[in-house]
């Protein structure tokens, strides 16, 4: 189910959610998101630390963890040093698991 969610409504990130143009803080401002069940998937959501890191989706559940959808146009290069900066558990997926997920959310639905 879409929705216009709030992140700062659950607890806050390790770095703060932010515009990748202003570097301002936009967290406390509702996003477009996914709501699973207790799931909530906000996609391509720009952090700042040293620089501002963009993440696939950032995902709530009980917990904050990002999601990488690995592939053309996804470098894996420094990625360990990217996640000990954003400090949030980090799950890769291929191509093909979220083609699998897709069609399992899909075959729930019916």
């Amino acid at each position: 189910m879409p929705a216009l969610v709030t992140p700062a409504s659950f607890e806050p990130t390790p770095l703060p959610i932010v515009c990748p143009q202003s570097r301002k803080y936009v967290g406390n401002r509702p996003h477009l998101c996914l709501v699973l069940g207790k799931i909530f998937q906000f996609f391509q959501v720009s952090m700042l630390g040293s620089r501002v890191y963009r993440v696939d989706v950032l995902e709530w559940c009980e917990g904050w963890r990002v999601i990488e959808l690995d592939g053309q146009g996804h470098s894996n290069q420094r990625e360990s040093e990217r996640e000990r900066v954003i400090g949030l558990p980090t799950q890769h997926l291929s191509e093909d698991e979220v083609v699998e997920l897709g069609w399992g959310l899909c075959r729930r639905a019916a």
